[in-house]
């Protein structure tokens, strides 16, 4: 029988389906998938009638059963196509088939006459090949896979296509195939396709290679699954350190063996790999021995509590050469911002920093250039550059899910979620961290676990989640990660979520512990976090102001000329242990500075400090006045606690509207009346709104007149909060 027309198919459809069923697209789908093959057309048609959509599960069948009843060369051509997939030579499908090429032509065409192949001689649709595929016995299957891929090799097919053949056949039984799997691993990278590179070189594992090409292909592997998978990719650090002994792994590979023992937090194998590199560049020998001075001063300043490493870095500074120029290009600005960030070169360190994310992208062939990129948004993290840091963020976790990364794209959430909490936005910086530790297991963190534990613990505690924050607390992490840069960030965040649960002394011993990580960085004003006015409200804690003031006075007397965040903060501590009649004019300095760094909690703090301090001085109409800007600084962060501390009923009198009237009065300002509505709920004066909007004072005067009305308010003081 011919195939159905169009009309044929459309007829057949209105009185199996009915007319309201059977539109003209569904019908012309039909056609399309069926090429009017009578048998195909009803098995789609009782799909549809099952589950009320085209599911062309029944044309493969139909076709398998029309197959079946043909000759038996016909089910052999057949299968060869549906492994060598789309239109095939004939000569391919004869041999793969081993059937004489004249049948194997008369088998194509009779497929095409009845509908079930197009006149290209390519299957209909995807789940023909696939019915025909899963119809046979799997060792038939995995040999056919097999032979196809020695076709396609000797053929001059791209790597990649010979590779899906040996990934479909489950295994590399052909000779060709470690060369092959390593080109298609490339090519697949070259292409954006991370999860078919990764399948090519684990399957590539599994070849008959000699032991430079097995440690080759390891160390491919564990460069992606470090980006993809970094739970499982420490499996490959000893393989990859007997690799190192035998001299099979170049500089590159080299290298990131260094990074992958320092993120795993494997010390003792980092210290003796990095001690055998400068053995063998004393000798002269060796592949990976140029880099050797980056590598110790990286892992030095990736871990500046660990004396060992920090030893063998001075060593290797004083008896080694300047390094060669390094084989991978992101290995000397990773070594260098490391440097500047805990060295406290403030201008060379955001220069850099800059220059790194102008130019940066993600690149799949290095390990180096995620570390690369996290330290430079970290420099800029530490400048207060923070409105850059969560753009760059935002576009590089982009990037890397695109890319199947999850490693960095977690790492980019978390240092999105610090610079939140560095804004004071508490729910924000939670959640984002949060994410980052859904997105990676535990394991695959290593070390870093602590750093992002380390934000979660802060802004669950800031925020007054305490249950929360408990159950961080009790999260394991690994040991070495309090000796790494990370250990800094963790510990603080302890501290002050002992401090919040009344444990001053265990608080005190996680504050001065952060002390040990400043002993190593020099400089001024290089302290990453702020431990000595922490160390401060824990001895205040114990009513021991002796020892307060003495720490306060030391972070003073450390900190470079001009305001600062850091400068903010030991005012507000400051003013603590000083007279009632200096608190006012020391706190009115500590919230001006506060103000200007972007950091909305701590400004709440230090503006309920000053609003008290103006209580105990007995200026009433001053305490209120700072008490509302408080509050409404405090609801913005989510600090809910904090308002509570700020001892201010919420519903004003004088400012009580409904949410609809405040909504409705929100939505009606303008962009320019918004803008300067935050500020002034801030607590900029209008003078300092006019410098930072590049207008009049007056200007400004006037659109606040207008967002009062708006929002039914009469004094900046009660301005809405989430403005």
């Amino acid at each position: 029988m011919r195939p159905l027309s169009r009309s044929g198919v459309d007829a057949l459809a209105v009185r199996l389906l009915g007319p309201h069923t059977a539109s003209p697209r569904l019908t012309a789908e039909l056609h399309r998938i069926s090429g009017g093959n009578p048998l195909a057309v009803q098995a789609l048609i009782i799909d549809q009638q099952a589950g009320g959509a085209c599911y062309p599960e029944g044309y493969g069948r139909a076709l398998l059963e029309l197959v079946a009843h043909s000759r038996p060369s016909m089910l052999s051509v057949v299968r060869a196509l549906a492994v060598l997939g789309g239109a095939a030579p004939v000569a391919d499908v004869a041999r793969l088939a081993r059937v004489d090429a004249t049948v194997t032509g008369w088998a194509l065409h009779a497929l095409v006459s009845a509908g079930l192949l197009t006149e290209g001689q390519a299957f209909r649709h995807p789940v023909a090949a696939t019915a025909v595929l899963d119809d046979m016995p799997a060792d038939r299957r995995a040999a056919l896979h097999r032979a196809a891929a020695e076709l396609l090799h000797e053929a001059g097919a791209p790597a990649l296509t010979v590779a899906g053949q040996l990934l479909s056949a489950g295994d590399p039984g052909v000779d060709c195939a470690t060369e092959v799997l390593i080109t298609a691993s490339d090519e697949a990278l070259a292409t954006g396709d991370v999860s078919t590179a990764l399948r090519c070189l684990d399957l590539a594992q599994h070849t008959r290679a000699d032991d430079p090409t097995a440690a080759r292909i390891r160390a491919r592997l564990s460069r992606l699954e470090w980006q993809l998978k970094p739970q499982v990719a420490v499996r490959h650090l000893h393989p990859q350190l007997r690799d190192f002994t035998a001299g099979h792994l170049d500089r590159r590979e080299v290298s990131e063996l260094v990074l992958g023992l320092a993120e795993a937090g494997a010390l003792d194998e980092l210290t003796a790999l990095l001690d055998a590199l400068r053995t063998r560049a004393h000798r002269g020998a060796g592949s990976g021995t140029e880099d050797i001075r980056p590598l110790t001063n990286w892992a030095a300043m990736a871990y500046p509590l660990h004396t060992g490493l920090r030893k063998l870095a001075h060593s290797v500074a004083a008896a080694t050469p300047e390094a060669a120029p390094c084989h991978d290009p992101w290995l000397p600005s990773a070594v260098t911002l490391a440097e500047d960030l805990t060295r406290g070169r403030d201008e060379q360190l955001t220069h850099r920093a800059e220059l790194l994310l102008r130019t940066f992208h993600l690149d799949h062939g290095s390990l180096w250039n995620a570390e690369s990129g996290a330290l430079a948004l970290r420099a800029l993290l530490y400048a207060g550059r923070l409105e850059e840091v969560l753009a760059w963020c935002e576009k590089l976790e982009t990037a890397a899910a695109a890319h199947q990364a999850v490693a960095w794209q977690g790492r980019f959430l978390a240092i999105r979620a610090e610079a939140h909490l560095r804004q004071g936005h508490l729910i924000s910086a939670h959640d984002l961290a949060a994410r980052a530790m859904a997105l990676v297991p535990p394991k695959g963190w290593g070390v870093g676990l602590a750093g992002v534990l380390g934000c979660a613990i802060l802004a669950a505690t800031r925020s007054g989640r305490l249950e929360q924050a408990e159950k961080y607390v009790a999260q394991p992490i690994p040991e070495q990660a309090l000796h790494s840069r990370h250990g800094a960030h963790y510990l603080h965040a302890r501290g002050h979520y002992r401090l919040a649960t009344h444990h001053p002394q265990a608080a005190l011993a996680d504050f001065l512990a952060c002390g040990r990580f400043a002993e190593t960085w020099q400089p001024p004003g290089a302290d990453v976090v702020p431990w000595r006015t922490s160390a401060a409200e824990a001895w205040l804690a114990q009513d021991d102001q002796d020892q307060a003031k003495r720490l306060v006075r030391e972070q003073m007397a450390r900190l470079l000329p001009g305001p600062s965040r850091a400068r903010g903060l030991s005012l507000r501590t400051l003013a603590a242990v000083s007279r009632v009649t200096r608190r006012p004019q020391l706190l009115t300095e500590a919230v001006d500075m506060l103000k200007d760094s972007g950091d909305d909690y701590e400004l709440a703090r230090a503006l309920i400090d000053l609003s008290i301090a103006f209580k105990d001085t007995g200026d009433q109409r001053n305490a209120r006045r700072v008490a509302h800007r408080a509050w409404h600084l405090a609801k913005q962060t989510g600090a809910e606690h904090l308002c509570r501390e700020a001892a201010l009923d919420p519903i004003d009198p004088e400012a009580a509207m409904s949410a609809d009237q405040r909504q409705d009065g929100l939505s009606a300002l303008t962009t320019q009346e918004r803008r300067i509505a935050l500020l002034a709920a801030k607590g900029y004066t209008n003078r300092e709104i006019a410098a930072k909007l590049y207008i009049t004072a007056s200007t400004v005067e006037q659109h606040l007149t207008r967002v009062f009305r708006k929002v039914n308010v009469k004094r900046r003081q009660d301005l809405p909060h989430f403005l």
